[in-house]
């Protein structure tokens, strides 16, 4: 029998003891369990034989005790990781063939989970790994309880799903992944087989008042997504989702913090050290990011105005009184008015104007402003600030405009604070104006001071298409919401219109519209003259599978191939998780700057990125090739997430194609895909047709060439340097 007083320090010191000198016995090796600590592998029964030299001063008989369950068991109760590591021979690769992501491991690392516990034990101090928290399963024994009739609810919605009625088997609820004591919490390291529809059912149902340490919507996302299906026994989804729940209900049931909740495929948890400060920060900035949107106050109320370009002052003051009006009715929190909604004042008069506006609607107000001066500007003014909030913001476009915020006398670059967030019911919300949303170093400015809803004051008449697919890569790109409103007229000549576009996480977000005296939700927004009210984050987003149509063009000017033995000007081969890279037939190398390079009437240049970088609006830019490239091609590949849906990928792919003007490809086990834009940054999605993808040699020159000769459209070559300091 192992002696209770030998405790987790006296097993350290065991650890200690053999790293240091002294070894483990040839006789004394583990044929089968591990003690995993710190990425490496101790025999389980002679570290605790050591221990006792430490806690009893003599080493432990190995008579005296068993190894397996007996010895496995006592150091997991201490907090320790039990494995069974795979043995594989190490595997020499090709000399020409580059790996791009190690991928290798899958969510049921066991070196995951051990850097995860000894993570939060660096940060919190004492964890308990596998710990018994005493409470019922059973919901007879809540009939006395607030919250009781939400769990009934869920319960009931869990036992009518599939018919599976006799699901709860216990008497008191199993024993829970991490307890974390000081202050409090328990952390559940989730894997696929949770992701259920069943799950999603019972989050449906939580209150308002349940504290949660993770974001709920996107845990909804991953059940639709990888709707995993487990029937041993045949009520196992059931039956886990209702455990899950009284997991989430901890905080109402035992006054405990938040349940936290890591989903095991986020993150490669086991390259972290938790002895390198700089990766405890990185994993406290995961944690941070997982609980980002939890519990983070309710529903933010937006009223998005789509006015007429020109209205009489008769029209405007009717249009403003039914603003206001519907804002009230609504509760809203902000009224946002399009680019340029009020105009001919000076520069140092735009914030008086927007005050007045927001006296009249007696609410919180954005809207554009358009200046004598030639500035286009977004300002925020809020009458009644409560403690923390914003009172007033200014931000000026940067693009497209008489003149722009680069030559604003006191423009400070990335360090003005037009980035700065505003805090509007303990949100943050960034702003921008127009095609400012086209160029990724706005975003990544105003992300990078915290900005989490995102919003963009359009002047209006604009390719619908060409804006949802900004506004949806952008929402993907920050995992949140992105919302655009512009004014002008319902539809021009040119078949270019006018309305409101909001997206969260890449799905859609319906629209509460006003029409007859009745309110009605709808997909698509107002035509101006109108107004709609958005709620994030939203209880009913929709979800675009709409596959981006293919271009009817067959070109040959570059060829791409994915398959071995197809000719190519870039033939990519995936063997395992690595890739080749050959131009009909010979390898192709990376150059110091990372981008490979051939020779065809101009010189065509590959660079190669891990697929979970397609979310990282600025690696193409930090990837800048520092010699000649012609055509800029950046293949993204790696294994697919589970919960990016394959029309995300296609989605966040047209975002770098239309942003860095470059040809984007894809290839995964499931996908592969081509794509760049035209002229006018429409998206052409190219059919593989042979084996192979062809392009044309138009719009591929990169980065460099998003800028414009003139003054007015886009950003202007002369502010090239300017707008590259942003990063």
């Amino acid at each position: 029998m192992i002696p209770k007083n030998i405790k987790r320090e006296h097993i350290l010191k065991a650890i200690e003891k053999i790293n240091v000198g002294s070894g483990i016995p040839k006789d004394r090796q583990s044929k089968k369990f591990q003690l995993s600590y710190k990425n490496k592998f101790y025999p389980p029964k002679y570290v605790i034989s050591l221990a006792n030299k430490y806690a009893n001063e003599m080493e432990l008989i190995p008579s005296e005790f068993s190894g397996g369950q007996e010895s496995n068991g006592f150091l997991v109760g201490l907090g320790f990781n039990i494995v069974e590591p795979r043995v594989s021979k190490p595997k020499t690769p090709h000399p020409r063939i580059e790996k791009v992501e190690e991928y290798r491991h899958d969510e049921r690392c066991s070196e995951c989970k051990n850097t995860i516990i000894e993570m939060f034990r660096k940060i919190y101090g004492i964890v308990k790994v596998d710990y018994k928290i005493k409470i019922p399963a059973r919901i007879e024994e809540y009939a006395d309880k607030p919250y009781y009739r939400y769990l009934k609810k869920i319960l009931v919605i869990l036992e009518n799903y599939r018919g599976k009625r006799d699901f709860i088997r216990l008497k008191t609820l199993h024993r829970c992944d991490l307890y974390v004591p000081n202050p409090g919490f328990v952390v559940e390291l989730d894997e696929s087989q949770h992701f259920t529809a069943a799950r999603k059912l019972s989050l449906s149902c939580y209150p308002k008042n349940l504290n949660l340490g993770f974001d709920i919507r996107r845990l909804k996302e991953l059940c639709e997504r990888i709707d995993a299906k487990d029937n041993n026994p045949i009520y196992r989804d059931e039956q886990r989702a209702w455990y899950d729940t009284l997991r989430d209900f901890l905080p109402l049931i035992k006054g405990l913090n938040p349940t936290i909740r890591l989903f095991m495929q986020d993150f490669q948890w086991c390259i972290l050290n938790p002895e390198k400060p700089s990766d405890v920060k990185r994993f406290k900035s995961l944690i941070a990011i997982e609980q980002k949107h939890a519990n983070d106050g309710d529903q933010m109320r937006f009223v998005l105005c789509v006015p007429v370009g020109k209205q009489s002052d008769k029209h405007r003051v009717k249009y403003k009184t039914d603003v206001a009006k519907f804002a009230r009715s609504e509760g809203a929190d902000l009224v946002v008015f399009p680019e340029a909604y009020l105009g001919n004042c000076k520069y140092e008069g735009a914030v008086d104007e927007v005050k007045k506006l927001a006296e009249e609607l007696e609410s919180a107000v954005l809207t554009g402003v358009s200046t004598e001066e030639g500035y286009q500007l977004a300002i925020f003014c809020n009458p009644k600030p409560k403690t923390g909030e914003t009172r007033v913001h200014r931000y000026i476009k940067h693009s497209s405009a008489k003149k722009l915020a680069y030559k604003w006398p006191e423009y400070k670059g990335k360090d003005d604070s037009m980035f700065n967030p505003i805090i509007l019911r303990q949100r943050k919300i960034g702003v921008m104006i127009c095609h400012d949303m086209f160029f990724p170093l706005i975003t990544h400015n105003l992300v990078k001071r915290g900005a989490e809803i995102l919003i963009d004051l359009t002047g209006g008449n604009v390719k619908f298409q060409k804006w949802n697919d900004i506004i949806r890569g952008r929402s993907l790109e920050i995992e949140g919401p992105f919302l655009c409103t512009m004014g002008g007229h319902r539809v021009n000549k040119s078949g270019k219109k006018s309305s409101c576009i909001v997206y969260e996480r890449g799905r859609k977000v319906p629209f509460l519209i006003q029409q007859n005296g009745k309110t009605e939700e709808r997909l698509e927004g107002p035509r101006p003259p109108g107004f709609a009210m958005v709620s994030v984050p939203s209880d009913s987003t929709i979800s675009e599978n709409e596959d981006q149509p293919f271009s009817n063009k067959n070109y040959s000017d570059i060829i791409v191939s994915f398959d071995k033995g197809r000719k190519a000007d870039l033939e990519i081969i995936k063997i395992s998780d690595e890739i080749k890279i050959s131009s009909y037939g010979k390898v192709l190398h990376p150059d110091v700057d990372d981008w490979r390079r051939v020779e065809k009437e101009g010189i065509i240049g590959l660079l190669i990125l891990p697929l979970i970088n397609i979310k990282d609006r600025s690696q193409i830019l930090k990837k800048k090739p520092q010699s000649r490239v012609d055509f800029h091609f950046v293949l993204y590949a790696g294994k697919k997430s589970e919960y990016l849906a394959n029309s995300d990928l296609v989605a966040l792919a047209k975002l770098r194609a239309i942003e860095n003007r470059v040809g984007v490809l894809i290839l995964t086990d499931e996908t592969r895909e081509a794509l760049k834009t035209n002229n006018y940054k429409n998206i052409q999605r190219f059919k593989e047709q042979n084996g192979t993808f062809g392009f044309d040699k138009n719009n591929l020159k990169g980065p460099e060439s998003i800028f414009t000769p003139g003054t007015g459209k886009g950003i202007p070559e002369k502010f090239k340097d300017e707008y590259f300091k942003l990063l």
